[in-house]
């Protein structure tokens, strides 16, 4: 076994180096009347990787402005982090449908340059793991993993709406 990545063993500020991820797409309902149209949300997972501490942010669309909005927040509410890993998307190739539109948005090379600009702005360094490399995000899959099987537990199928499913992600 290789040895661990030198920013996991550092003192610090918890949210330091910070590894984002996505997962969804999650139905919510976008009112509260009985036959309310559905729409989808996104979970937005910031993992510190010194600490293995957990955020999360609710996002109403995959796109690169959504995703800009979350970061503020984060920053916002946790700090500004120096160095941030993300995950180029190969991962969801292959994955189902409702994944496929994730990869796509992930993946594009706009996008990657448009979060690179705000976090220079910012003085973030950004890291884009390998492209081959699924197991460079192994500690975000993880989480993903626990976040997705609590969501459904605690909500069991119903169809929240979206302050309904941020404050779920806030309690949790």
């Amino acid at each position: 076994m290789g040895n661990l990545p030198a920013h996991c063993l550092e003192d610090g500020q918890v949210f330091h180096y910070v590894g984002i991820d996505f997962e969804g797409p999650f139905s919510i309902r976008e009112s509260l009347r009985r036959k309310a149209a559905l729409g989808k949300a996104y979970l937005c997972l910031f993992v510190s990787m010194t600490t293995k501490a957990v955020h999360l942010e609710v996002v109403s669309k995959y796109s690169t402005d959504a995703f800009l909005a979350a970061l503020d927040r984060f920053v916002a509410r946790r700090g500004r982090p120096t160095n941030i890993y993300f995950d180029r998307g190969r991962n969801f190739v292959g994955a189902a449908n409702k994944l496929r539109e994730l990869g796509h948005w992930q993946r594009a090379k706009s996008t990657q340059e448009d979060i690179l600009r705000h976090a220079k702005e910012r003085e973030i360094q950004c890291h884009f793991n390998p492209p081959a490399a699924p197991y460079f995000g192994g500690i975000l899959e993880a989480r993903i993993k626990s976040a997705k099987s609590v969501m459904e537990k605690v909500v069991n199928g119903a169809h929240l709406t979206f302050e309904e499913l941020t404050t779920l992600f806030l309690q949790h």
